[in-house]
């Protein structure tokens, strides 16, 4: 049997080990992917794809799904949906930290791009950039330069220049903090696509020769070389073609021209067709014909085709080959009428998905505001049920105050009684000693008039002694009478309809008390207590919204309340308070102590 249970304990602890060490091995094999990531995005999406974390580890499996949308980005695999994503930005909302939670919604917002709906990819990218904790030390920011690249491009799409600017010199900025140099340059390059756009001509090119300088300082010759397009662009505008050509020149001699002309908008298309604008600007069309035909294996990229299919029309016709010219315009005809079918689906799309978003918007606006009555309504009703306790805690209380106080008077009523009972017992003994002395002392007559004179005056003053107490008594009576009614009025003033009506308007603030409600409720009040008014003006004449605060204090409304009935800021309750009980009972006291003092006159 001892056996047995150490092979048991044996087996539990293999397993254990082994789970542990299967979790630590997952755990340094993502964070090996995730290195590999931004290297060789394509390898890491091989890696990915032979790993399983398993559907009962949530969190290595979100880690792992995040690490696969980060890949899939980085090798440029578009996202088809939606739904891993959603997921991943739902969890690391819940359990990541702030790098994780922006990259997340980063991910998501380039499933929404791909899939073509840019309101809610700019919702995704905005929730990333404010999720980013820019104060802290370990914040990412190349996730983040990559969140307001990405809203550049998108803006740029829905041609907002504006806002495209914008985003672009945050991520140049973020670029700078970063240390990367050349993408705060290429990101420069935006303010000159906006001079140019804007046909601000001739500070695009100040631009453009300003940012060859910096890339040229920073050892960038080929981008050196590529903003020169800007030049050429801005001078063939200004119909300044010696510079053009000048600058076309520099532009030509870039070398990814040769290396890698995808680097280049257009490819090497744009080059020749640069070239071709060039010759046909200054009348050379057999030149500009020869470039523009050298551009056309070029023409799917950017807006290669349209540029070449109109410079052929326009060299052939100056040529005067009709044949040639008819050709080519048809060709940009057909291209045009493309382009336009394409844009006006692209604009389709977007429209569609903006009413969708925005249908959404609504919807969860609406949503919010049913949530935000529901809460006021739970919000006033806890308020009423809070207050008709603290109303039916007061009563309570002073109920139980009253009690004790008749409890005691009765008390002190009974030891009274007895003691008048003493003192009308010794006045008996008096009146019986002094006929025992008349009877008995007759021939003492000197003596027994001066000792009956004595007991006469003890005899008066015993019985001025009993009408003191008797008079005592009747107060007695009257207070325990007083006490007792006060009992009644207090309960028969906090259940008139005009004390009613006021703690209905303190549960409802959107209501108000009229001045026949104040004048109603002055009338109620100096029933039940016929001198509140003189008391209250003794000794100096109150303000009207004075005497009504002393009103609403003794029908035991609360400060605040107070505060909304009379259409006054938070703090004229409590000062008011403070300042009239010096000013009506003549001391300094607190609003406490002038609540307790002006409640016992009910």
């Amino acid at each position: 049997m001892k056996k047995m249970s150490l092979s048991i304990l044996a087996i539990m602890a293999i397993l254990l080990t082994a789970s542990c060490s299967r979790g630590v091995r997952m755990s340094r094999e993502l964070a090996a992917i995730d290195s590999l990531v931004d290297a060789n995005p394509d390898s890491a999406l091989v890696l990915l794809g032979r790993m399983d974390a398993g559907k009962e580890n949530t969190s290595f499996r979100m880690y792992l799904e995040l690490l696969r949308g980060k890949a899939m980005n980085k090798a440029y695999v578009k996202f088809t949906s939606d739904s891993a994503m959603l997921e991943v930005a739902r969890y690391f909302d819940r359990h990541g930290d702030a790098n994780q939670r922006m990259l997340a919604h980063y991910m998501l917002g380039c499933a929404y791009r791909d899939m073509g709906n840019d309101p809610r990819a700019l919702e995704c990218y905005q929730d990333a950039a404010d999720i980013a904790d820019t104060t802290s030390a370990d914040c990412d920011l190349s996730t983040l330069m990559r969140v307001h690249g990405q809203m550049n491009e998108l803006f740029m799409r829905l041609r907002m220049e504006k806002d495209a600017l914008r985003e672009s010199e945050i991520a140049q900025r973020l670029c700078w903090q970063m240390g990367d140099t050349l993408s705060a340059l290429i990101f420069e390059e935006a303010i000159c696509n906006h001079l140019y756009n804007t046909k601000q001509y001739e500070a695009c090119i100040q631009k453009a020769l300003h940012l060859h300088q910096q890339y040229t300082e920073h050892g960038f010759l080929d981008e050196a070389d590529a903003v020169y397009v800007f030049c050429v662009k801005s001078y063939l505008e200004l119909q300044d073609y010696e510079k053009a050509k000048l600058y076309l020149d520099r532009f030509a001699k870039c070398r990814y021209f040769l290396t890698d002309p995808r680097k280049i908008k257009g490819g090497k298309g744009i080059l020749y067709i640069y070239k071709a604008q060039y010759h046909l600007r200054v009348q050379n069309a057999d030149s500009a014909a020869h470039y523009f035909q050298m551009a056309l294996p070029y023409a799917h990229l950017n807006n290669n085709a349209l540029l070449a299919y109109r410079g052929l029309f326009e060299s052939y016709s100056m040529l005067h080959q009709a044949d040639s010219a008819l050709k080519y315009i048809n060709l940009y005809s057909e291209q045009k009428e493309r382009t336009y079918h394409k844009g006006n689906a692209e604009t389709a799309l977007q429209m569609e998905n903006l009413y969708n978003y925005s249908s959404e918007q609504k919807m969860a606006e609406q949503q919010k505001q049913k949530a935000a009555r529901w809460k006021k309504r739970a919000l006033i009703l806890a308020l009423i049920v809070s207050l008709l306790c603290s109303l039916l805690f007061l009563s309570r209380y002073r109920n139980e105050r009253r009690r004790r106080r008749i409890s005691d008077l009765q008390l002190q009523l009974l030891y009274l009684q007895d003691e008048m009972q003493g003192e009308k017992d010794l006045m008996q003994d008096l009146l019986l000693e002094k006929q025992k002395m008349e009877t008995t002392f007759s021939d003492k007559e000197d003596k027994a008039n001066k000792s009956l004179e004595e007991k006469e005056q003890l005899i008066e003053r015993q019985r001025h002694k009993i009408v003191e107490l008797n008079e005592k008594l009747v107060d007695l009576h009257k207070t325990i009478d007083i006490l007792q009614g006060k009992k009644t009025n207090s309960a028969s003033l906090l259940q008139s309809p005009i004390v009613q009506k006021v703690f209905a308007t303190v549960a409802n603030p959107t209501n108000k008390l009229t001045e026949s409600d104040w004048q109603e409720l002055a009338e109620r009040v100096e029933k039940y207590v016929p001198t509140f008014r003189h008391e209250m003006n003794k000794r100096k004449t109150l303000s009207e919204d004075e005497y009504r605060l002393c009103l609403l204090t003794l029908i035991n409304v609360p400060p605040s309340s107070a505060n909304e009935l009379l259409d006054r800021d938070s703090t004229f309750a409590t000062n008011t308070r403070k300042r009239l009980h010096k000013k009506i009972f003549g001391v300094e006291g607190s609003s406490t102590d002038f609540d307790r003092r002006l409640r016992q006159m009910l």
